[in-house]
């Protein structure tokens, strides 16, 4: 079976291939930029969630948390970690372009770079106007990217990773072209292939996000 979304046979081995990345560090930080500020919030939503792995740390740290994800496969994974934790965190299937909740939140994040996978003005322009009316006044969104310098310089690379119980290739460049970076995923797992796909990101000089807020407005980190 191939996929050109690759988070759906990949959600399947997402969390063994991101296994390295330290989740426990981005919480701390995200708290002492909270902490910076003199906010407490006691809501937040994890737009982007993915596996849940934020959301659940999150919740583990005293927030009520909701999570929103694209990809229903990858919310299946989280409702699990979730459930076997025995956390009490509800997730959403949608767009992060057209999100809608039933309820505003003190927080929302969008973490590891996710608003990158917006590749026009228009999209990301949706995304901070519901995050807009997704929050509470005075409420705080955290997101980040990467740059247009950080992904033009990466050089071109195949990364293999040989589980006990799956196969995946990673191949990554920089598409000139079409001035974006580009991931393609393909996996096996149990000698059947999981997914065979392909993932742009695009990066924004900094002089287009100031013209994005949507009543939005920037504050200083520590």
């Amino acid at each position: 079976m191939t996929s050109k979304q690759p988070y759906v046979g990949f959600a399947k081995i997402y969390d063994e291939i991101m296994c390295d990345v330290p989740y426990d560090d981005w919480l701390n930080y995200i708290k002492a930029i909270w902490d910076h500020h003199s906010f407490c919030p006691k809501t937040v939503l994890d737009i982007a969630c993915g596996t849940g792995s934020m959301a659940v740390r999150f919740a583990k740290s005293g927030y009520k948390v909701t999570g929103v994800d694209i990809s229903k496969h990858m919310l299946d994974i989280a409702r699990e970690k979730s459930a076997r934790d025995g956390l009490c965190i509800s997730f959403i299937n949608q767009d992060m372009r057209s999100l809608e909740t039933q309820e505003q939140f003190d927080a929302v994040v969008c973490l590891f770079d996710s608003l990158n996978y917006l590749l026009e003005p228009a999209d990301v322009k949706s995304c901070f106007s519901a995050v807009y009316r997704s929050l509470n006044p005075g409420g705080y969104f955290v997101f980040d990217v990467n740059t247009h310098l950080r992904l033009s310089t990466v050089g071109k690379d195949t990364i293999v990773f040989d589980g006990s119980w799956y196969y995946a290739v990673w191949q990554d460049f920089w598409d000139r072209r079409n001035d974006w970076w580009q991931v393609n995923l393909t996996g096996l797992l149990d000698r059947a292939t999981i997914g065979t796909g392909s993932t742009k990101f695009i990066t924004r000089e900094p002089s287009l996000w100031k013209t994005l807020r949507c009543g939005l407005k920037k504050q200083d980190s520590q």
